[in-house]
């Protein structure tokens, strides 16, 4: 099974449906798959995530949800997952995709999808923190700390790791 993550203009296609955060040899997951929605006539399940991030502030915020800030809504629709700050901004959007509109992002992106037909393609945005690092994703690029990264496509084994030198899978 592999998993496609649109992050910003990028494209990571993994094994694993999972993002994590490597460094100084330690590997922290803050986003986990649990299961893709499906339709009614594909068994009709929901898109189901684990979290482990932080807001602006480093407050801790997780799914399922254990000690989250009072103050943010999560909203749940079959293929979304999205975590909204007090303020009204967007902390964390999680998006499974329909191939209608996938299909209609940049070719670079799916000329790979249609190669290696994902069960699911995720898109994320948001902005939060993993660690002490900031993570900002929104239509163009994915930042993390003060690197960008845009347009690439990386297809790996594992999940997607982000490191402080760039992108795996």
């Amino acid at each position: 099974m592999k998993y496609a993550f649109i992050l910003g203009s990028n494209a990571y296609i993994a094994s694993r449906g999972s993002i994590s955060f490597f460094e100084n040899g330690e590997e922290k997951e803050f986003l986990k798959i649990q299961s893709v929605f499906k339709s009614v006539k594909a068994g009709n399940t929901e898109l189901s995530v684990d979290i482990q991030i932080a807001d602006a502030a480093g407050n801790p915020v997780s799914l399922p949800a254990s000690q989250n800030n009072s103050k943010m809504s999560i909203e749940y629709l079959p293929e979304r997952v999205k975590i909204i700050n007090a303020d009204g901004s967007t902390l964390i959007d999680v998006h499974q995709l329909d191939h209608d509109v996938y299909m209609h992002l940049s070719h670079h992106i799916t000329a790979e999808l249609e190669r290696y037909d994902p069960i699911a393609v995720i898109r994320l945005f948001g902005h939060f923190m993993v660690g002490n690092h900031n993570i900002s994703i929104d239509n163009e690029k994915l930042f993390i700390d003060d690197d960008s990264f845009a347009e690439s496509v990386l297809i790996g084994p594992s999940g997607v790791q982000f490191r402080t030198d760039g992108v795996s899978v």
